[in-house]
């Protein structure tokens, strides 16, 4: 007897004798009605009508001696935190988790392979703190954050992403831990869908036909693909994750983009982190973690199993107040990373201390104290980051800026109308903007009205309809800091 925990329902595993030997086949306890029985005939099974009472009873009475069987496609942590599910014969999701141990002292082995290569380190480090957040996530609400390696494709990100995925199960690609990014978001969504705490990785980024990854990003922090119907217009169930995404690709995820300060919080980018030493070094990485998977992961487990949560959380203030006490931040992003990063550096921690893995810890906080350094230094706000972009535009372009008071045409590309004024044309802002990563304009212009950067026509509106020539044209009407640039 099979209880499936997802649509809650339970079949019945019969075995079948016939003249062409035995089979087994699964029915679902429904069938056995008065009602139903005949579909039964379509597995083969055949019986004298006049006997179904007794067809009936005997199912019932095999029924309550029968074994029973879980199965679900869930699998991490239960919704009460104690119980981790997938690693068992119950399991039927699309993730290989599956174990094999070729080398005879794996900790020895994988010590040696990571030794002065922080980017192995942050691969696992990444890797296995997929359990922990799934773990706390009900404390730090932190959602499902991504993180992206990129830039020269020598660096070795597909091999950090094998070492990752090795450390829950097959690595091969294509076999549940692994995938490309070149997929429907549907499809990539329904890798995740289940998955409270073991770690996915994507692939090749550039290889994806989609230009914007803005709704992607959320989509996958958020933990919750949007609602969907079927054929019949009924709403189909909503798919549900909670994990850790490994990323790889030659380009920046934010660059391609609407780069709205939300993304920097859900979306962490390694630019050229060398990550392999050298290309034997690389091999080597690559050969361990397909011979050996499935190990780490399952001891991470057991120790989190032992832990109290009051401990994690307590071992979670004390790397936040560190970091917040190096970087001195008063920026919100800056914030609401350390939060993120914390639960990285408990697991660094605690793998070291409890299964004698050689993790660089000093090495490691100094690679996140660099990184929450350079946010602090490049993390403008949306409208500050437009706003520069624009006005770098516009002294690059003062020859096509109608000065105010002059007699200008209509082919101007833009307008002075007050000294700390500028109108630029609907269709040059937007160009302006999209050249420089930003996909959606309507987005971008609310944030500059909000940071009273801009002066729409209407209270309700952002653009503003201006006269060049003798035309009245949409345009984006942008309030000026510096009054000088009224030169133009």
């Amino acid at each position: 007897m099979v209880y499936d925990e997802e649509s809650q329902t339970i079949s019945l595993e019969l075995a079948i004798k016939t003249r062409f030997g035995e089979s087994m086949v699964s029915v679902d306890k429904s069938t056995f009605t008065s009602r139903r029985v005949d579909e039964l005939k379509r597995y083969g099974i055949d019986f004298n009508p006049k006997h179904l009472s007794r067809l009936l009873k005997y199912v019932l009475l095999s029924e309550q001696n029968a074994p029973i069987q879980r199965r679900s496609s869930i699998c991490g942590w239960s919704r009460d935190g104690t119980v981790f599910d997938g690693f068992d014969d119950g399991y039927t999701g699309n993730m290989d988790l599956s174990v094999q141990k070729a080398s005879s002292n794996y900790i020895t082995e994988l010590n040696n392979l990571i030794d002065k290569s922080i980017g192995c380190q942050l691969a696992i480090m990444l890797s296995l703190s997929s359990a922990t957040l799934a773990l706390l996530e009900q404390y730090l609400h932190t959602g499902s954050p991504i993180y992206h390696f990129y830039g020269d494709s020598s660096r070795g990100k597909t091999t950090a992403l094998q070492l990752a995925a090795s450390m829950w199960g097959n690595p091969e690609q294509g076999r549940g831990l692994l995938h490309s990014w070149n997929a429907t978001d549907n499809a990539i969504l329904s890798h995740l869908n289940g998955n409270y705490g073991i770690c996915v990785c994507l692939d090749e980024s550039g290889s994806a036909r989609k230009k914007d990854f803005t709704n992607t990003i959320y989509c996958v922090n958020q933990g919750i693909d949007r609602a969907r119907l079927n054929k019949d217009s009924q709403q189909k169930p909503a798919k549900h994750w909670n994990t850790v995404v490994l990323s790889s690709g030659e380009h920046s995820l934010l660059d391609m983009s609407n780069q709205a300060s939300g993304l920097r919080a859900r979306l962490i980018e390694f630019l050229d982190t060398s990550i392999t030493l050298s290309a034997s070094h690389a091999e080597n990485v690559k050969n361990f973690s397909y011979g050996n998977y499935g190990i780490l992961g399952r001891r991470w487990v057991t120790v989190l199993q032992s832990m109290p949560i009051k401990d994690l959380l307590e071992l979670h203030n004390e790397w936040k107040d560190y970091f917040l006490d190096e970087i001195d931040s008063d920026k919100s992003i800056v914030k609401r990373l350390v939060c993120l990063i914390s639960i990285p550096m408990i697991t660094a921690q605690l793998v070291r201390e409890q299964l004698g893995i050689a993790l660089d810890i000093e090495g490691l906080t100094d690679f996140w104290v660099e990184y929450l350094k350079q946010v602090e230094h490049d993390s403008l706000s949306l409208a500050d980051r437009a706003y520069d972009i624009l006005i770098d535009w516009l002294s690059q372009n003062s020859h096509t800026i109608q000065k105010q008071g002059e007699c200008g045409f209509s082919g101007m590309n833009a307008k002075m109308v007050k000294p700390n004024e500028v109108a630029i044309r609907s269709t040059v802002f937007k160009k302006i903007l999209e050249d420089n990563g930003f996909s959606d304009v309507k987005v971008v212009a609310k944030a500059l009205k909000d940071a009273d950067l801009l002066h729409p026509e209407m209270k309700d509106g952002l653009q503003c309809r201006i006269v060049f020539g003798n035309i009245k044209v949409q345009t984006y009407r942008l309030i000026l800091k510096n009054e000088s640039i009224g030169m133009y």
